[in-house]
This record gives C-alpha cells, structure tokens and sequence, in this order.
C-alpha cells in the first residue's frame, strides 16, 4: 500500500505503461548499427577479479566502462540471444531517466500548475530519444544516472547520490563532465550558502573522479595504452577544426531538430525574468554545465558524432522546459505545444528517415526487416557461394549475437571495410581495380550484395567491382525505400 502511495512509483508506472505501447514492436527487432551486442556475451569470458581489474582484451568490450553488460548479464545468462529483453530493460532504464527528469522539474518548482507531464512531450516526441531509449547504447544508461545524480545532489540526498554518482563514474567515458559540474556546483554552495555538508558531497564527486580514472589507468597499466578505442586517436589538430565541430556542437544543442524554437522560447523567457526583476535559481546550473563541458569536450572529437551529447539530453530539456513553465500558459497555448511536439516528430522522422542509415527514424525498423529478407535469401539459395558483403549487414551474418541468425556464415565476408578505416583515419589502404586485382576478387567472392542502407563509401566501390570484374545483377530484394541487389560472377 505505501507504495502505490509513492509518487515516483506512480509516474514511473504510467510513463511505462502509457509508452510501452509506441515502443512495442521496437522492443522485438534484432539489434542495429551502434549497438553492440557481443560485449554482452564477453562478460562470461572473464572472472569479476579480471574485469574489475580491466585484464580482458580490450577488443570484447568496444573499449567502454563495463557496467552496462554488466547490468545486463543476468538477463543474457536467463533469457540468451534474444534482443527482446535486452530492449526492454534498456527501455525500463530509459523509464527511469524520464521519471527523474520530472522530479528535477518538480524541484525547481518553474510553475505553480501541476504541468510536469508536458515536459516530456519535446523529449520523447525527438526521433532520436524515440528509437535509441530502448537500444543498448551505453548513452542512455548514462543519461539515466545522470538525472538521477543530478536530483539527488539537488536534493542533499547524500547516500542515494553517492550510489548515483559512483555508477555514473563506470557508465561512458564522457561522464566526467557531470562530475565535475557537481563539485563546482558544491563549491558554490559552499561560498555562497556556507553550507559546510557540501564537503561530503564533493568528497563523494572525486572518489567518482577516481574511478573514472582508474579506467584508463588500469588499461594503461594492463595494455600500455590509455585506450584502444579508435576514438582516443581522432582528436581534432588544429583550432580551426575545434571551432568547426564546437559549432556543430552548439547547433546539435541549441538549433538542430526544430530546438531553435525551444530556443528563443527560453531566451524571450528569460528576457521577462530579467525585465521583470524575478529569480533565476542557482541551481539552474545543474542543467547548464553539463551542457557546456559537453560541447568543449566533446568538440576535440573529429567526427560530427551528435549521440555523443545523448547523456546530457535530459539536461538540456531540462533547462528549456524551466523557461517554458516560467511563463503562465492558457490552455490553447498548451494545445499549441503539444500539437508542435507531434508535428515535429513526424516532420524530424521522415527527414531522418532520408538519411543513407536511417537509425535515428522509425525506417530503421523496414530496414532491417529487408536485412532479414536479404539473409533469409541468400540462407535458401546462396549459402553455397563465397559472398562479398559490407557493414553493417556483414556483421549480422557473421555474429549471431546480434539476431539475425542461429549460425554465423563463414562464407559471407567484408572486402572494403579496410579503405573504409582509411575515411577513418585507422589504414591507407588505397582501392585498385587493376585485371590483376579483380582476377584475385573474383577468386574470392562468387557474389556481390549491395545495400541501400549500409556504408555508401563501401557501396560505391562495389558498385566499381562490379563493372571492373564482370559481375552480373541477378535478384533485388525489397524496394526503392530499402533493397539488397545480388550480382553474380559472369
């Protein structure tokens, strides 16, 4: 009875439930593109004194803090391969970052209308938050203990925010940067407020400091490395390239997905605030230096990769819909916003879905119901041939952790993936399509499929193999939307 009484237990129900039903069919597709399953399974490779004490080969777990999979190992060690409960505990994990993110709201008290609900409409109704809340990206389990750190710091919860913060420490490399916004944050509390118990807090903050550091020093003391992952060499080298991706950082945050207008709703938001002489909480911070350390750190990165910002989503919703409640809305106002929540997400998932790897829109889902087509195919009346196939469907046929399959294919391999590195800054491989080459090509592979939604760098130079070693199309399977086009040996 007292917890049904429970408010958090309440609005964590309804939002599962209510949202569950939007997010159903999702939960049972294989899984895709980011996601990387095999880290999952490579946690029983290991005893816990060698994971604790990172003496594992880097390459099982992608290079990232090991407590997601090892959250998710008991449901692999129950439930196996299947994608589905993987899903739908990311999705409960998901639940509880939304439920938080209300709290947070709750406690910084923008309105006196009882109008928490709404907040969630901009988070949930973004493509992006949509698909990847029920993905295994290790993002969303970051973003998750993020606002639950953030609101038990809020609140002076000391035991519940250790526990927080001391996750967060092992949930994505990038988590630092909330860790360090705590301590500031404590510091001025101190200062300003005198208040003498923020010292347990900041204790607290660098304890995480520390094992978030042990990480890298464990890596470097095991491996002689800092880290293996590819990310760790492609760093921006010159001023000129920080500023470019800082901007794209800011754009991400502030204009991109229709946030523009969330945007000018806070500014002219604040314009009254301020014109009005009314307060501006300091704890407002807690939304704005996340964000910010976000945007300088991640902007040392080479590549324009916007899923890096996922953990710190709640916070920069966060941060506008505090200006949005400062205002006091009629209800055809709220109508309005709701309506443009709704409208937005199906505007931002059909532009999505026009992207050469739709994943961040509902098209992810035909795509891989086509990938599924495609194997089911060349399972029936190509497993006999020596196939030549590229990211990310290879990767599919060759590991059956990812769903798609009971066996890996050995006959199905990758042949470009090594220049695709090079576009990446790990190889210098050079494409040749000399006779001498495509004799040994064609050697090698019996067939060539050709995806629509896969690499279109890789694409291209198949498209090349194909003209330059005499290859012939034979079967299309799926549409113009999504297809697979096989090509036989002349």
């Amino acid at each position: 009875m007292t917890l049904l009484k429970n408010k958090t237990f309440i609005i964590y129900s309804l939002l599962f439930c209510i949202i569950l039903i939007f997010k159903w069919e999702f939960l049972h597709l294989p899984y895709f593109s980011e996601e990387k399953p095999y880290v999952l399974f490579n946690i029983f490779k290991y005893s816990l004194s060698e994971i604790l004490l990172h003496k594992y080969q880097l390459g099982d777990f992608a290079d990232h803090p090991l407590l997601l999979p090892i959250l998710l190992a008991p449901i692999v060690k129950v439930f196996g391969h299947s994608p589905f409960y993987i899903h739908f505990t990311m999705y409960m994990i998901s639940i509880l970052g939304l439920t938080f993110f209300i709290k947070t709201l709750q406690e910084l008290r923008p309105t006196k209308k009882n109008l928490y609900w709404l907040a969630i409409f901009p988070i949930f109704l973004l493509p992006d938050y949509f698909i990847h809340m029920s993905n295994f990206r290790y993002e969303m389990l970051a973003a998750t203990l993020a606002i639950m750190a953030t609101y038990f710091h809020m609140r002076s919860s000391f035991i519940s925010f250790f526990i927080c913060v001391c996750l967060l420490s092992q949930a994505r490399e990038t988590t630092l940067a909330f860790l360090v916004s705590f301590i500031i944050l404590d510091c001025i509390y101190i200062l300003k407020k005198k208040n003498q118990q923020r010292w347990k807090f900041i204790s607290s903050s660098i304890f995480a400091i520390i094992l978030w550091s042990s990480f890298f020093f464990l890596h470097h003391h095991n491996h002689g490395i800092f880290s293996s992952s590819p990310a760790s060499t492609q760093l921006i080298k010159s001023l000129q390239g920080y500023i470019s991706i800082f901007t794209y950082d800011l754009k991400w945050f502030f204009f991109m997905d229709n946030r523009w207008v969330l945007s000018l709703i806070s500014i002219w938001s604040l314009y009254q605030i301020v014109k009005y002489k009314k307060a501006i909480p300091t704890e407002l911070l807690y939304f704005i230096l996340p964000i910010i350390f976000y945007a300088l750190g991640m902007s040392f990165h080479i590549f324009k990769a916007h899923y890096y910002l996922y953990p710190v989503i709640y916070s920069l919703y966060g941060l506008f819909m505090y200006f949005f409640f400062r205002f006091n809305l009629s209800n055809k106002l709220l109508t309005f916003f709701i309506i443009f929540c709704i409208s937005n997400f199906f505007y931002l998932d059909f532009k999505k879905a026009q992207e050469i790897i739709p994943e961040d829109s509902r098209l992810y889902k035909d795509v891989i119901n086509n990938y599924q087509n495609i194997i089911k195919e060349l399972n029936e009346n190509y497993s006999h041939l020596n196939i030549n196939v590229e990211w990310p469907l290879v990767y599919y046929l060759q590991d059956p952790h990812y769903g798609y399959v009971k066996v890996s294919k050995k006959n199905v391999k990758p042949y470009f993936q090594s220049i695709w590195a090079q576009e990446l800054g790990h190889t210098n491989e050079v494409p040749d399509f000399s006779q001498k080459q495509c004799e040994s090509f064609r050697q090698k592979y019996d067939a060539i499929v050709i995806l629509k939604h896969g690499n279109n760098l890789q694409r291209n130079l198949q498209e090349q193999a194909i003209q330059s070693c005499r290859y012939k199309f034979t079967k299309l399977i799926g549409n113009d939307e999504h297809y697979g086009k096989i090509y036989l040996r002349d």
